[in-house]
């Protein structure tokens, strides 16, 4: 159990960043959002960002994402 708690990971790394700026921008794109958040460090500290995170949402199967291949 220890060694898996040791290699948890928390940082949040440009990858991460480029994820969730994706998962933004497909939840935008299929209306959930009604705008991709700005996410550089300069305009959102932690705090911020987790309290304006929108929640997770299913997409319908009815509102595919034009453009997102392998996901409609």
């Amino acid at each position: 159990l220890m060694e898996y708690f040791d290699k948890l990971k928390f940082g949040f790394t440009a990858e991460y960043r480029a994820g969730l700026e994706e998962f933004y921008r497909r939840a935008a794109a299929i209306g959930e959002l009604d705008a991709v958040p700005d996410l550089t460090a300069t305009s959102l500290g932690a705090v911020t960002l987790a309290a304006s995170a929108p929640p997770l949402v299913t997409p319908s199967a009815s509102t595919p994402c034009d453009s997102a291949p392998g996901y409609a």
